[in-house]
């Protein structure tokens, strides 16, 4: 079992393809001679539950189909006396029933995790849109505050690609500026609006923002990371301090 297990994880398809023709022929043999105390017929059972777990598409289906043909000629042969067996044609039958429901649930169980996983993928495209339609920028810390994800309207703010950031987080944040960070939301209770400092872009200017964040917690309320959102307040500042101006003019007429 552990070498199955390493075998899925490691996903190296030739040897996967050798392990299941010997376990092919292996299966066949044992069905044929009856097994250990009569139980050949359990073994072939077991084959199909392996190829759809190692091996990947299509060939699980091809080897799984070979099996079955070979297993219908094989039956076939017992019930008509050309191969000696231990095997009644009730207990031949009710194995090859058993044996068609065991790949047709396993097809099943297939299909629908392909079809979960394309929707899981459809949706997370979905959401990426969203993300990278907003005006704001999104951004995820994972529990150690490490930077895993940003939308790509930092490019916006910073003048760099989402990828650009993620490859190197000091871009985003610097190691002082984290720290800041962190302390600030772990004293707020996990929670903040607007905490303001400045991020530098491509051309080296440093660029006024406003963010918000906060704690994801899992089911059991443990933290697992930090999102929150990234927005330029440049022009917002600029407003301000031509307000500023204006109002001290004011004030001197």
């Amino acid at each position: 079992i552990n070498y199955f297990i390493s075998l899925r994880k490691e996903n190296i398809q030739s040897s996967i393809c050798i392990l299941l023709i010997i376990l092919f022929v292996m299966t066949a043999i044992i069905y044929i001679q009856g097994g250990l105390g009569g139980t050949g017929n359990l073994w072939i059972m077991a084959f199909p539950l392996i190829a759809y777990y190692l091996a990947e598409k299509p060939i699980n289906y091809y080897i799984v189909f070979a099996h079955a043909s070979v297993l219908m000629l094989l039956s076939f042969f017992m019930v008509m006396g050309y191969i000696e067996s231990e095997f009644s044609w009730i207990k031949i039958r009710q194995t090859m029933i058993v044996y068609f429901v065991i790949i047709l649930v396993s097809y099943l169980n297939e299909s629908l995790k392909a079809l979960y996983s394309k929707k899981m993928e459809e949706s997370l495209g979905r959401m990426t849109t969203i993300l990278d339609n907003l005006q704001d920028t999104y951004y995820r810390l994972d529990r150690g505050g490490n930077l895993v994800y940003v939308s790509s309207s930092i490019n916006k703010i910073l003048g760099y690609e989402s990828e650009e950031v993620l490859k190197k987080e000091a871009l985003f944040f610097e190691m002082s500026l984290k720290k800041r960070f962190i302390k600030e939301l772990k004293k707020s209770e996990g929670f903040f609006n607007n905490f303001e400092f400045s991020l530098r872009n491509r051309e080296g200017e440093k660029i006024p923002v406003l963010v918000n964040a906060q704690y994801i917690l899992d089911d059991k309320e443990n933290i697992v990371g930090i999102e929150g959102t990234v927005k330029e307040v440049q022009e917002l500042k600029a407003a301000q301090a031509a307000l500023y101006e204006l109002t001290d003019y004011l004030d001197e007429q």
